[in-house]
Parts: structure tokens; sequence; C-alpha cells
């Protein structure tokens, strides 16, 4: 099956920039939080933006199943199922984790004043949701980055599957949280490349082609 590239390369800039948007408006409290940051996150008023980062960030792997289905379609038959049940994987993995990492807010949207949790609790539980996030999900797009970048062959530019392998390599240390935006980085050169190029996959190799 033959995907447009440009549908595939504004999927992948999606992913990258509606992750951060997303990301921004669920606002979940970061490290050395201060009890202020917490309620602001539970706050009633907080609600519409968490709902609306919500929508965002399923956007945002909506984007990227469209990159990682394109992108299946460049590889050996073998490969691309390896490759695209990892990429599965990850995708629900961010989905869970944006999940996870809203509940707090999303809880006391629904239960109003009725709804007690202390700081540390809510604390843990948006960091839960962020090492869902930061962990499995991005160490398994990293995973399947790394071995497009190898089996892809010709697919890619020479400088575009180097430049995916380096970044890859750096989204496995995601955990960290900084270098998962060598990922998110990943997806904007991606997507204007494919945009710009205007590619198309080519028919999916058969079984057993090396």
């Amino acid at each position: 099956m033959r995907r447009p590239a440009a549908v595939a390369g504004f999927g992948a800039i999606g992913f990258s920039v509606l992750t951060i948007v997303g990301l921004a408006l669920i606002n979940p409290p970061g490290g050395n939080y201060k009890v202020k940051n917490v309620h602001d996150f539970l706050r009633t008023g907080h609600r519409v933006a968490v709902f609306t980062g919500i929508y965002v960030e399923v956007l945002a792997v909506v984007g990227l199943v469209l990159v990682l289905a394109y992108l299946r379609d460049l590889l050996p038959a073998g490969v691309a199922r390896t490759f695209w049940g990892l990429g599965m994987i990850a995708t629900t993995a961010f989905a869970l984790g944006w999940a996870v990492m809203a509940s707090g807010a999303v809880a006391r949207a629904y239960g109003g004043s009725g709804i007690v949790v202390s700081a540390p609790t809510s604390y843990l539980v948006s960091e839960i949701g962020g090492t869902i996030v930061w962990g499995p999900a991005a160490i398994m797009l990293a995973v399947a980055l790394v071995i497009f970048a190898l089996c892809s062959g010709a697919a890619l530019s020479a400088w575009l599957r180097w430049t995916t392998l380096a970044l890859a390599l750096i989204g496995l240390a995601s955990p960290a949280f900084f270098p998962s935006l060598a990922l998110l980085i990943w997806g904007l050169v991606t997507g204007v490349w494919l945009l710009t190029t205007g590619r198309r996959a080519p028919a999916a190799p058969a079984p057993g082609t090396p």
C-alpha cells in the first residue's frame, strides 16, 4: 500500500509540535515542585486546558502512527513487522502515559471539591505518566528508529538516515527527559524532508527480500 509522503510529513511534524503543545496545556508539576504548582494543576479552572491537552496529545500520537506507517513500507517485510510492532508499543505507551499524567486534573474536574488528593500523591501520579512517556514509549520509538536507520538502505537520503540513527541513539536516554527532545527533533527534520521531497513509499518488498 502506497502512502503519500505529505501525509507522513505532516504526521511527523504534528507528532513533534503537538507533543510540546499538549504538554504545555496539561502542564503537570515538574521536579522540585512547589505545593502551589500542584494546586494550580488540580484547580477546577484548569480543566479546559487539561482536556484540550489530552486531545492535542491524541492527535500527536495519530501523527506518529502516520509517519511510522509510511516508514514501515520502506523496509523489507521481516524487518517491517518488527519495526511496526515496536512502533505500536511506543504509540500505545505514549497515549497511556499522557492519560495517566492528566488523570489527577481530570479526576478533580469530574469530582469537584469532593476529590481531595495530597500534593505529593498528585505529583507522584503525574510522574508515573511521565515515566511511561519518557520511559517505555520513547525508548521503544528510539529502538524502532535505530532499526529503521540500519535497515532502510537507500529509502532515505544518506544524511537523513544517519541523522535518524544519531537522534535515535540519543533518544534511548529519554528517561533523563532532555534526551527525549532528540526524538521530537527527528520528527521535525523527517517531516520537513518528506514534505519537500514529495516522495512516495515503494511497494512493500516481497517476503524474504533482503
